[in-house]
């Protein structure tokens, strides 16, 4: 089959969406990238620095730019990942009805409700949701297939490495966060004050936490193998969901687990669908014992090794990018667009 991948893929965005599209390559699909938000042309890279996805400058480019992508490519499936930041509802039903492809969307935002994302919500062939809470939402609407489908790993970008001294030295830590402040991550972190431990947090933000948890950032940028390297580094690795999810996991538990690493977070519905607690993620259940449960843990090593190899062996048996494409590949194996 021929995708025709859509996603954001600036340097602060997931690279998700490449390894999404190295994973169907490796099932033997052909996929393009389009991006929403980089290789812009001049006028509309101005509307999407001056007003983002809603600039109609740039809307207007970006219909005509999907469009004619899609008559060169002639692509079976037309995969949205992420959300659906750029599309308006006509050029969904061009690409369904002219262009004959599935149009898909794997949603990671919940951006469900808001202009031309709720508009087109009725007009996709397939819906994939990250948080199972708001399958009861897409199904309502009268989607033809609403799925979950959970975050995951890459094994070839997120796995054990044998690090070099200077770079144990550097970033090794008691816990380790990777992502950007909000106030409940915050106020939890906070809670670590006067436990003596090593604690470094990379990110964007984290100057409104004030001190002391401000003075545990590391103003250096985190991409690539350098996100591998801290979750190798880390005895623990902190993960507080972001507040657009409900029952719903991001992709740092998996990344973590498939490092070797091991994330301590709350329990959701759905990290307990992937992980078994205590013996592949570590949870706390009041935000009092977050930093009990991290003293505790930090001091029993070889406990937290077992704890990080079941977790890696989960993830390769169920939760790699892998996994993910076959179960989009298995719903759009019916062919190209026929209604």
């Amino acid at each position: 089959m021929q995708f025709l991948l859509i996603s954001a893929t600036s340097i602060r965005s997931s690279d998700a969406p490449f390894l999404l599209a190295d994973a169907l390559r490796r099932a033997g699909h052909a996929v393009d990238l389009l991006p929403i938000d980089s290789d812009l042309p001049l006028v509309p890279a101005a509307g999407w620095r001056a007003e983002g996805a809603v600039d109609p400058v740039y809307r207007a480019w970006f219909q005509r730019r999907a469009w004619a992508l899609a008559e060169t490519l002639n692509p079976d499936v037309v995969l949205l990942y992420g959300s659906n930041w750029s599309l308006e509802p006509e050029t969904v039903q061009r690409l369904r009805y002219r262009a004959g492809a599935q149009v898909v969307l794997w949603e990671i935002n919940q951006r469900l409700f808001s202009g031309a994302q709720a508009l087109c919500l009725p007009l996709y062939d397939h819906v994939f949701c990250l948080d199972s809470y708001f399958l009861p939402v897409f199904k309502g609407g009268g989607l033809r297939c609403v799925e979950h489908l959970t975050a995951a790993a890459d094994p070839a970008e997120h796995r054990p490495l044998d690090l070099a001294d200077d770079e144990a030295q550097r970033y090794g830590a008691d816990i380790s966060f990777v992502g950007t402040y909000h106030p409940r991550r915050g106020a939890l972190l906070a809670l670590l004050d006067g436990r003596d431990l090593q604690v470094r947090l990379y990110g964007y933000g984290w100057e409104q936490a004030g001190l002391p948890v401000a003075g545990w950032v590391r103003s250096e940028p985190v991409y690539g193998r350098k996100k591998t390297v801290l979750y190798c580094a880390s005895r623990l690795s902190f993960h507080e969901r972001g507040p657009h999810m409900i029952s719903g996991e991001n992709f740092r538990p998996f990344e973590v687990a498939a490092c070797g690493g091991v994330t301590i977070t709350r329990p959701s519905p759905d990290l307990l669908r992937c992980f078994v607690p205590g013996e592949e993620v570590l949870v706390f259940d009041q935000d009092e014992d977050f930093a009990s449960q991290v003293h505790k843990w930090v001091k029993d090593p070889a406990r937290l090794a077992s704890i990080g190899e079941a977790g890696r062996r989960r993830v390769l048996a169920e939760h790699t990018y892998d996994h993910r494409a076959a179960v989009i590949c298995d719903h759009v194996s019916g062919g190209r667009h026929r209604s």
